[in-house]
């Protein structure tokens, strides 16, 4: 599975260090690259992926959820790119090109922690299906 997170801005902090570590304990067939963009770019490069928007007022899904929809593109072999706004969030034009949009709180949050917790959640979702132990 080929997933690309796309995020605006470029913080190196204790949090993208965090997300990191997360991302470093996939295992095949799961493959992620991140990177550090400018907003204009967003659409460039997740040309020819399955866009996943991450928004405040997407569609919220549990972990189980999040898990299927990750399964469900894989099998259909897409390729599955996750677009993180900046402070200012996305514009229309990105929102638009959603194939998927969700809110991983109804909270606002900063671009930042929302890396940290999607790397935590592909993590996750990883685990939920291969009945790993990290999902309890």
């Amino acid at each position: 599975m080929t997933i690309l997170i796309l995020k605006v801005g470029d913080a190196k902090d204790s949090l993208n260090q965090i997300a990191g570590d997360y991302l470093k304990r996939l295992k095949q067939p799961f493959r992620v690259n991140v990177n550090s963009i400018k907003s204009e770019k967003l659409l460039l490069l997740s040309k020819n992926f399955y866009r996943i928007v991450l928004d405040e007022n997407g569609e919220q899904l549990t972990s189980k959820e999040f898990s299927k929809t990750l399964e469900k593109l894989t099998n259909r072999g897409e390729k599955i790119a996750f677009l993180i706004g900046g402070a200012l969030g996305h514009n229309e034009e990105v929102l638009k090109s959603a194939n998927k949009t969700i809110a991983l709180s109804k909270m606002t949050l900063p671009h930042r922690l929302a890396f940290c917790l999607l790397a935590e959640q592909i993590y996750r979702a990883q685990e939920i299906a291969h009945n790993g132990p990290y999902h309890k």
